[in-house]
């Protein structure tokens, strides 16, 4: 059966409707459908990792923006308005048609290269870090692995954190997603983002719509798998409002650990 690529671009909505629909696409995955998702986030809200505390969560954050937790693992990250998230779900695996999972290094190397390519048409120039120990940190951008994609901006700086992905798997079943910041906080060690790095100043809406429209493109050339616009299910949906309820909307979830 041939495996034909679905694009979502979702408006900004709340972190549990974000994580519920991610969620849902994952549950509802089939062989024939790989679904690329671009979505934003509106409030900003900080997302903590499957595994991580409430507890761990810094006051000043607590009382600033909602708190969602992910089904995936990970640290915490703040989403900001003007950032681009993405998830990529399916069942199988899509160059083989087989109903084994694909190699995960795999996946990521699908990933990294559509946005290295967008991104260096864009004027930016991007690496993989050397093999490196996770770091022990509460914020994503400070956990550098071999798995991420880093940024290497003139001037002597060190590669930082631009790209980071988790994963979630259930029998053939996978999901992952991660997020493209394109302004930093300077509230948040180690946070990076796109606009900061430009030569030009450059508004973060423009960017934003610069980069959504490549990166479709640019997943297309990287998995060999053009992706249509598209929409989701009544199934879909339906889970997804279910979720924000049952899970990621819940003080249960919230605070299960």
């Amino acid at each position: 059966m041939p495996v034909r690529g679905r694009l979502l671009l979702t408006r900004q909505r709340s972190g549990a409707w974000n994580l519920a629909l991610d969620e849902a696409l994952f549950l509802n995955a089939r062989p024939e459908t790989v679904t690329l998702r671009l979505y934003g986030w509106r409030p900003a809200t900080l997302s903590l990792g499957a595994f991580q505390a409430c507890g761990e969560v810094p006051e000043w954050l607590r009382s600033r923006y909602p708190l969602v937790r992910r089904s995936s693992g990970g640290q915490a990250i703040l989403h900001r308005e003007d950032e681009i998230t993405f998830s990529l779900s399916g069942l199988g695996n899509p160059a083989t048609g087989a109903r084994q999972l694909p190699d995960p290094l795999w996946l990521q190397k699908w990933i990294h290269g559509a946005f290295g390519a967008v991104l260096a048409a864009s004027g930016f120039q991007t690496t993989a870090p050397s093999p490196a120990a996770p770091a022990d940190s509460f914020f994503c951008y400070n956990s550098i692995t071999s798995m991420d994609l880093c940024l290497l901006r003139p001037g002597g700086f060190e590669p930082e954190k631009l790209l980071g992905t988790a994963q979630r798997r259930r029998g053939p079943a996978w999901l992952i997603h991660g997020f493209l910041a394109l302004s930093s906080d300077p509230d948040i060690p180690g946070s990076v983002g796109l606009l900061e790095a430009l030569p030009a100043p450059t508004s973060a809406e423009g960017l934003r719509d610069r980069l959504l429209s490549a990166l479709a493109e640019g997943l297309t050339r990287a998995m060999d798998l053009p992706f249509t616009e598209g929409g989701l299910t009544p199934e879909e949906a339906r889970l997804a409002d279910r979720l924000v309820v049952s899970r990621f909307g819940s003080r249960a979830w919230l605070h299960r650990k």
